[in-house]
């Protein structure tokens, strides 16, 4: 009887994740059908509830770093059904500026690819109001279009997709992104040694839709999970002996975003010359494709024009990066919008010598620290590292967070508690810090308070993992 009992239990604790799951999934995929309006909602909150009283009953089949997982991952669909249903921004509108982008590099010749709008202080201005982007972005039929700030190489990749008409590309990237992101957390559970079963698979799955930085680059078409996949397959790469293709993915993704390029001081530091040779040669190949189907104009533009503008980040709320929480300090509030009147002469040298200082201080640690068999784990930190003292960061950037998160939580073993790892998984993963900072207009104090907590988190995790023994860290026990 007991038995039967035990199953039932079981059975039920699977049919309720898994009807979150849909929910959730529903909810970030699908954000107009109808589980994800006021039936979605209620449904949800329905499901949360159960799910609550299971856990407290107790689930004796799931192990103590899976019990803690699901109730981490079960906060994080709670304010999910919330979080999912505040649309800040227009939907792709980064994706529009990647499609006009690769349209743009189709020309024959190549037109202009970057319209640098800067502030009175040469900050830069991703408005499609900059001006010949605003027309650019029309002649091409998107809706509405950020201006294009990466590298002359992603405008290169983006010009296949081109040939769909914006919709179908927009809904084909997001298809890329989800699977991007579900082999990426195959791979960093791989890494993290961490055994999938159902139980887990589910979990698993309600948490990556219930994650916030994930269904806001669905929404906005981010090419977060790009990066993910490219930096976790390096990484996994690397961990098998694959130095030359790890290489290569780390290659592909600097030349995409700049801030992959940090894990150069790592591999310096423990001398893994092939690797860095691998590294070097694949980064003159891409530039020279890049400036072949690009042209030069383009990379000297990109270079002399767009990096200085963007190296002071841009001052607002989205911006979660320590630069910009440096400068935030210097305005005494966080602005709703983005600032762009003058700051003060020191603002923008001060956020930068802080993140410089954090980075250097951090390498120091690292060599300090250095052990082979820590390579690994050192390359997943530091990648975490990289989202905090990147001059702009936005909330759905931290999809890139999932490969250390769940690198973190897999090899976590030991008898103390981790409030610290728990603390930064649900700040980053919820982004209620960021929801709860227009509601604190009249008290500044506060809004810097909450506009603190990412970055300082991210940066206090990194810090205290690099100095762990291997086998001391444990989420609980």
């Amino acid at each position: 009887m007991e038995k039967s009992a035990r199953r039932g239990g079981k059975v039920l604790w699977f049919a309720v994740w898994g009807a979150m799951a849909l929910v959730a999934g529903v909810n970030t995929l699908a954000p107009f059908w109808i589980l994800s309006g006021r039936y979605g909602f209620v449904l949800g909150v329905l499901l949360a509830g159960v799910a609550s009283v299971q856990l407290v009953v107790g689930a004796s089949f799931l192990r103590p770093k899976d019990f803690v997982l699901a109730v981490v991952v079960l906060l994080l669909f709670g304010v999910g059904l919330v979080g999912q249903r505040v649309y800040v921004t227009p939907s792709g509108i980064d994706f529009g500026a990647y499609y006009v982008a690769g349209k743009v590099v189709a020309e024959k010749p190549p037109g202009r690819l970057y319209f640098n709008a800067v502030s009175a202080d040469g900050r830069f201005i991703l408005w499609d109001a900059a001006p010949g982007w605003q027309e650019t972005t029309s002649q091409f039929g998107v809706p509405k279009a950020l201006t294009f700030i990466y590298p002359p190489f992603f405008a290169v990749l983006m010009k296949p997709l081109t040939y769909f008409p914006y919709g179908v590309a927009f809904a084909l990237w997001n298809v890329f992104a989800l699977l991007a992101t579900i082999t990426s957390i195959w791979m960093s559970t791989n890494l993290g040694g961490i055994r999938l079963e159902v139980n887990l698979v589910l979990i698993l799955l309600v948490g990556l839709f219930s994650f916030s930085p994930f269904f806001q680059e669905l929404e906005v078409g981010q090419v977060s999970s790009v990066l993910l996949f490219l930096c976790t397959s390096g990484v996994w790469l690397y961990s098998r002996r694959s130095e030359g293709s790890s290489a290569f993915c780390f290659a592909l993704a600097t030349m995409i975003k700049i801030t992959p390029l940090v894990v150069v001081p790592l591999f310096v530091i423990h001398r893994r010359w092939k690797w860095l040779a691998g590294y070097g040669c694949w980064m003159v190949w891409l530039t020279g494709f890049s400036v072949w189907q690009a042209g030069w104009p383009a990379h000297e533009q990109f270079l002399h024009s767009v990096m200085p503008s963007l190296s002071c980040g841009i001052t607002t709320i989205g911006n979660v990066s320590l630069m910009t929480f440096v400068q935030e300090l210097f305005l005494g509030y966080v602005p709703m919008d983005w600032h762009l009147s003058p700051m003060a002469p020191l603002a923008c040298i001060a956020s930068k010598l802080v993140s410089f200082a954090v980075f250097g201080l951090l390498v120091v640690r690292f060599y300090l620290y250095r052990r082979e068999q820590n390579l690994v784990r050192d390359l997943t930190l530091i990648l975490l590292l990289s989202l905090s003292i990147a001059p702009i960061t936005w909330m759905h950037h931290y999809v890139v967070a999932l490969l250390p998160f769940l690198y973190l939580w897999g090899r976590a073993e030991g008898g103390r508690r981790d409030y610290l790892f728990v603390a930064s998984v649900l700040a980053v993963g919820s982004n209620l810090t960021g929801l709860a900072i227009p509601f604190f207009r009249d008290l500044p104090v506060a809004q810097l308070v909450l506009a603190g907590i990412i970055p300082c988190l991210t940066v206090a995790l990194v810090w205290f993992r690099v100095g762990e023994r291997p086998g001391v860290a444990a989420i609980f026990s």
